[in-house]
């Protein structure tokens, strides 16, 4: 069992409560009353996107632990699936085939498909993300755009530093020497849809964001920048 295991678990366990409590306009005070007595959940401090989709697969599946591990396992197929989707028309079935399958049997892979944490949705939509990008400097298109957003949104608030995912399209921008794209409109809506979908979230729980960081450190320093 991983250190933050319980605290995602029960994070979907009470979004599942909530759901099926009919308070869906008071989120804040029924999360605060959950957290008395279940005092041990990451939501705030961990961005939303695992524990409302781990929570309302729970209101159908029931809320319990093999209930729980059916998202990361959906998330690590769904990964495989865009792997193959990538490499087909590059590699040929079989390689693609073979290079999915080799996905889910890594070691890593398998370890976090076994435990109730966010880091299988975080790589699917991140990949999601760079296969709607890679799709849009194929064929711009607002639609495509509009795809890359969204999900991209949803990878970061997975996991913060799914955020990496943001620099793609400026570094194809720069591969592919494609800078009318600047001009156009439809280049500009996956920041947008990230900036009004992520910043609220990040705004209204800023003075958790950094919660937990042990005291006597320095706020920020260049090494832990880095590493995140």
């Amino acid at each position: 069992e991983y250190p933050d295991e319980p605290s995602h678990f029960v994070g979907a366990a009470m979004v599942s409560t909530w759901l099926m409590s009919g308070h869906w306009f008071t989120p804040l005070s029924f999360a605060r009353d959950y957290y008395r007595h279940f005092p041990y959940f990451a939501v705030g401090y961990w961005p939303p996107a695992f524990h409302l989709a781990a929570g309302a697969l729970m209101t159908i599946t029931g809320v319990g632990r093999v209930q729980a591990l059916f998202l990361p396992a959906a998330c690590a197929s769904v990964t495989a699936l865009l792997i193959f989707l990538i490499l087909r028309p590059r590699a040929g079935i079989v390689v693609a085939f073979c290079t999915g399958i080799l996905y889910l049997a890594v070691p890593a892979s398998q370890t976090w498909v076994c435990a109730v944490m966010v880091d299988q949705m975080t790589a699917c939509l991140c990949l999601a993300s760079a296969f709607f990008t890679f799709g849009y400097f194929a064929s711009p298109g607002y639609k495509k755009g509009l795809c890359a957003g969204i999900v991209s949104a949803a990878a970061i608030l997975s996991k913060y530093s799914a955020a990496y995912i943001l620099l793609l399209p400026w570094a194809l921008l720069v591969v592919f020497k494609r800078k009318e794209l600047l001009c156009r409109g439809s280049f500009w809506v996956q920041p947008a849809i990230v900036a009004v979908v992520v910043a609220p979230w990040i705004f209204w729980t800023r003075t958790l964001a950094f919660y937990g960081i042990p005291a006597g450190r320095p706020a920020l320093t260049f090494t832990r920048l880095m590493s995140f």
